[in-house]
């Protein structure tokens, strides 16, 4: 009876010391790779970060022509309803690059760094040194980006009209455009 009892408890020792795992990587290094990714510091992944993309791709939607500037708030709001399936994609991606990576020992102190209250110092202070220079760019980039569309412009007038379709000849394909 000693004897069952004690391979009893080797068993679930053994069964104990085996790492837990989710989705096929180690719990540890998942829950710590997890809180990395939280902190929004290598990708946005959050409610925030997908509005400022979904911003930004509607914004570049209307430069481009494809929505009106009236259409910009439906644009946003479509845009993120459909990336919010592949952020969640993203967000697991980054996790378990995270864990192919880092080793536990790695990861807890890329969390114990980034993830910590004195990490979280660093990063707003690294925001606060960054913003001026965004500022700079966001300002003067537009306005250096509209000159050079205009150079663009200059050089390359826009292009003729297509040429129209010829009629398709009775029982055949439609005949090629005249070429130039």
């Amino acid at each position: 009876m000693r004897m069952m009892a004690l391979a009893l408890l080797a068993t679930v020792l053994a069964g104990a010391c085996q790492p837990a795992t989710k989705d096929g990587m180690p719990l540890a290094e998942r829950r710590l790779a997890e809180k990395l990714v939280n902190t929004g510091l290598l990708i946005s992944v959050d409610e925030e970060g997908l509005n400022r993309i979904a911003s930004e791709q509607a914004r570049q939607a209307v430069m481009a022509n494809f929505i009106s500037p009236d259409q910009y708030g439906q644009g946003t709001m479509a845009i993120k309803r459909s990336l919010e399936p592949i952020m969640a994609e993203a967000r697991e991606v980054t996790v378990k690059g995270l864990v192919d990576a880092y080793n536990v020992k790695e990861l807890e102190l890329l969390v114990e760094f980034f993830a910590s209250k004195r990490g979280e110092n660093i990063r707003n202070n690294l925001s606060a040194v960054v913003a001026p220079s965004e500022q700079l760019l966001a300002s003067k980039g537009g306005e250096a980006v509209g000159k050079a569309l205009e150079q663009v412009r200059g050089a390359w007038p826009e292009a003729p009209p297509p040429a129209p379709e010829m009629p398709a000849a009775p029982g055949g394909p439609a005949a090629p455009a005249p070429s130039n």
